[in-house]
């Protein structure tokens, strides 16, 4: 007989889509320069980048994703002359930079925006005229970034309706030029907010604004004036951010700009939702989805096989979901690695579905097992991974399954955790005991024996469920999912959605004779 365990699919903070087809450009490897990948991309596409320093003067086209390996290894130097980085249309991502070196003064820019959409996250910006110039009416965010030591301002936006959220921006300004250096500049920026930032010990000024910006859970700490032309806000304060590493030599690369567990900006505002390792937000550059470790294959990653159980002896066919949750700035999902031990062992993949269409994969040949797509996943949508194999008929006991999802030329791994679909409160791996019944079947589908079982995939028999997670209704079974726990059981993520690093998916199978 074969068991088919069917997956719940589901995702916190982000919904599911259709994995749009892209193309992914890698550099090195399809081209010598940031630039000579950029020409090979068209909307959709994204460009890779990887550990090394290029002295460049590019612009993005409009919908290409530009990512970074992180601002310590991926560096674009603008060799003082002009602005490094322009956005040349709508829905261009730039993340995982340093961006450094724009030459002369205006318009010398880390990037430069002009009324384009687009999202700036993830980068350290210093030694430029200014760090990022958002200009003209645009749906653009600028967040999670480091804009440090900059010529004249750290942030500006003008004219424009863009967002300013969660950066740190930090000794702006020449001391020796008394020109109105500021750390984040807003002139007519309306209906949008600037929080969760923090802004500190620039030139002059800490937030320069005309009244029609909203301001909120802002420190802004040790300026000539903190606030101007705009009042603060009551969230907004004035505190030493205690920087685990800072000195105003000009050089961010000596700073390390994470809190110390004492900042009045550390766990600031209670979730939900998180910060990446579950607690509260900090504000700043690493708090909330920013990258307090640099980039990252994606912010979560959930699977979940249904409750049930194999039988020792007989072939089984498990359907394992994974739902990674990938923000505009992740770098994508491209490879899956299943931990299968003990009686599981000898499983093998047989099948791999991308948003419910088949998917080109290969299998590495160790263990664990790493499937790896022919695509890098951009965005959340639902993997299905097929596997089927002989269960030992001397099989006994519980196994438990580990996932992790990464990214190959990233390099980096997020492990996996258990989910039930209901995404209510935190756990770190799913551990439920069941317990085989005696096989009298003699189909592969429905089950008409008296199998403990009374959830609604074509079960018909009376159910007896004697499992030992606490259920104690008919079956534990609710949902019409095809059996399993029902949702209200366990809550398998942290509140809003929130990660639990270092979690395994857990799938207790009970293998009988």
């Amino acid at each position: 007989m074969r068991i088919t365990l069917r997956a719940i699919l589901a995702v916190a903070l982000f919904g599911w889509s259709a994995a749009a087809a892209a193309d992914d450009i890698y550099v090195p490897g399809d081209a010598a320069t940031v630039a000579g990948g950029l020409a090979l991309a068209g909307s959709g596409d994204r460009v890779y980048v990887g550990e090394s320093e290029f002295v460049e003067n590019v612009t993005v086209p409009a919908g290409v994703h530009l990512y970074g390996s992180g601002p310590e290894v991926s560096i674009l130097d603008g060799g003082d002359v002009g602005t490094v980085i322009d956005v040349g249309g709508d829905g261009v991502v730039i993340s995982g930079f340093s961006i450094r070196n724009a030459g002369g003064a205006y318009p010398a820019f880390g990037v430069s925006i002009y009324g384009a959409d687009a999202t700036v996250c993830g980068n350290l910006i210093y030694w430029n005229f200014r760090g990022v110039w958002v200009e003209g009416e645009s749906d653009t965010y600028v967040r999670w970034n480091v804009s440090a030591d900059n010529e004249d301002d750290g942030l500006d936006g003008v004219d424009a309706t863009a967002t300013f959220t969660a950066n740190t921006v930090v000794s702006n300004g020449n001391a020796a030029i008394d020109d109105g250096d500021i750390g984040i500049y807003l002139y007519t920026v309306e209906a949008r907010t600037v929080s969760m930032n923090v802004v500190a010990h620039n030139n002059e000024y800490g937030i320069w604004c005309d009244g029609l910006t909203d301001s909120e859970y802002n420190d802004v700490y040790n300026h000539v004036n903190n606030f101007t032309s705009c009042g603060a806000d009551p969230t907004d304060f004035s505190l030493d951010p205690l920087f685990v590493e800072w000195s105003d030599d000009n050089d961010p690369r000596n700073d390390d700009f994470h809190l110390q567990d004492a900042s009045p900006c550390k766990d600031h505002i209670p979730g939900p939702p998180y910060d990446f390792d579950g607690s509260d937000l900090d504000l700043g550059a690493f708090g909330g989805q920013g990258y307090p470790e640099g980039p990252r294959p994606a912010w979560q990653v959930d699977a979940e096989v249904d409750t049930t159980a194999v039988v020792a002896g007989d072939p089984a066919a498990i359907v394992l979901a994974i739902a990674p949750a990938i923000a505009v700035c992740d770098h994508g999902v491209d490879q899956i690695e299943i931990a299968l031990p003990g009686f599981l062992s000898g499983l093998d993949v047989t099948g791999v579905e991308l948003s419910d269409a088949p998917a080109s994969y290969t299998v590495g040949t160790a263990e664990p097992l790493v499937v790896t797509l022919a695509a890098v996943l951009g965005e959340s949508a639902p993997i299905e991974i097929s596997l089927e194999g002989e269960i030992p008929a001397d099989a006994s006991g519980s196994e438990t399954i580990g996932v992790r999802a990464g990214m190959e030329f990233l390099g980096k791994w997020i492990d996996g955790a258990a989910g039930d679909g209901d995404f209510s409160g935190p756990i770190d791996t799913l551990t439920l005991t069941i317990e085989a019944s005696a096989d009298t079947d003699t189909d592969t589908d429905a089950d008409t024996d008296a199998d403990t079982d009374s959830d609604t995939d074509a079960d018909s028999d009376a159910d007896s469920d004697t499992d030992t997670d606490a259920d104690s209704d008919s079956d534990a079974d609710s949902d019409s999912d095809g059996g399993g726990e029902s949702a209200s059981s366990c809550g398998c993520a942290a509140p809003g959605g929130g990660p639990r690093p270092g979690a395994l998916l857990g799938l207790l199978l009970d293998a009988a004779a």
